[in-house]
C-alpha cells in the first residue's frame, strides 16, 4: 500500500522543494514495503527511511524577504514570482546599504532576485541565491546615495553613484551678496578682584552693624545702671538728715522740759 505523496505548494509557476534532512527534494512517497522515498525528478529517487518512521519535513524557503516596513507580496510572473516594495511610499528600498533603483526588487527561482526598473524592461541581477533570505530596509535617501545598476548591468562590488543625484556645475557666476555680520551683545565680565572687593565690604558692613548694637545694647545698660545707683543714693541720704533733724528737736525738747523742771523746783 502507498501513501499520497508529500509535495509543498507552488510559487507561481515554479514547484518548491520538500526539505528532509537538510535534503531537498520534489516530493516524498511512502511504500508499507519499500519505506520513505525522496524524489528529486520524475526518474531520479532516493530511499531515505522505514514505513514507519515519520519524518519532520518543511518547505524550502525560495525568495524570502525580511525587513522593516516592506510589502512582501507574491506575484503571479513565472519568473518573477515575489515582489518587494515600501509600504510607505516617501521611503527608498534599500538592499545590503545600497538605494534599489525603481524602489523595487522581484525574485523568482530560475532568475534569482532582481531589480525591476519601471523606466524600461531591462533588470538587474543582485542575487542568484534565492535560498537564502534577503534582507531589505525603507528608510530616507541619504545625502549622497548609491544605486544598483540596471539595463541587464551584473553586479558587482564596485559603487556606482546615481547620475541624478550628481551635482552639475553650473556656469553661471553666483550673485555676491553683502551680509553683514550680527554682532551678539557681550556679557559684561566680572572683575575677580572687584567681586573679592565687594564681598569683603559686604563682610565689613556686617561686622560693624553687629559691632555697633552690641555697643547699643551695652550702652543702654550701663544707663539704666547709673540711674539706679542715683536713685538709691538720693534715697539714702534723704532718710539720713530727717532722721537727724528728729532727733535734734527731740534732744531741744528734752533740754526745755529739764530746765522747766529745775525752775520748778527752785521756786518751791
Amino acid at each position: 500500500m502507498q501513501r499520497a505523496p508529500i509535495s509543498c505548494p507552488r510559487m507561481g509557476d515554479m514547484p518548491r522543494a520538500v526539505v528532509f534532512n537538510s535534503h531537498q527534494f520534489l516530493l516524498l512517497t511512502c511504500d508499507e514495503h519499500e519505506g520513505w522515498t525522496g524524489w528529486r525528478s520524475e526518474n531520479e529517487s532516493t530511499w531515505i527511511a522505514q514505513p514507519d518512521h515519520r519524518p519532520t519535513v518543511e518547505c524550502a524557503q525560495y525568495c524570502f524577504a525580511s525587513g522593516d516596513d516592506i510589502i512582501y507580496s507574491p506575484r503571479n510572473e513565472s519568473n518573477f514570482a515575489i515582489g518587494v516594495t515600501c509600504r510607505d511610499g516617501s521611503l527608498d528600498l534599500y538592499y545590503n546599504d545600497q538605494l534599489v533603483a525603481g524602489n523595487e526588487a522581484a525574485c523568482g527561482l530560475a532568475s534569482g532576485w532582481s531589480v525591476v526598473d519601471p523606466d524600461s524592461e531591462g533588470r538587474s541581477v543582485l542575487t542568484t541565491n534565492t535560498h537564502a533570505p534577503q534582507r531589505f530596509e525603507c528608510s530616507k535617501a541619504p545625502p549622497t546615495t548609491t544605486v544598483l545598476p540596471t539595463e541587464g548591468t551584473p553586479v558587482d562590488n564596485t559603487t556606482h553613484s546615481s547620475i541624478a543625484s550628481s551635482p552639475v556645475p553650473s556656469t553661471v557666476p553666483p550673485a555676491r551678496t553683502t551680509t553683514l555680520p550680527v554682532v551678539a551683545p557681550r556679557k559684561p565680565k566680572k572683575d575677580m578682584a572687584g567681586s573679592s572687593l565687594e564681598t569683603a565690604e559686604e563682610t565689613s558692613l556686617i561686622i560693624c552693624s553687629t559691632i555697633g548694637g552690641i555697643v547699643l545694647v551695652l550702652f543702654i545698660a550701663a544707663s539704666i545702671f547709673i540711674l539706679c545707683l542715683i536713685k538709691k543714693r538720693q534715697a539714702g541720704s534723704g532718710c539720713g538728715h530727717s532722721c537727724k533733724e528728729t532727733g535734734g528737736k527731740t534732744l531741744e525738747d528734752r533740754r526745755d522740759i529739764s530746765s522747766a523742771a529745775d525752775s520748778v523746783s527752785s521756786d518751791v
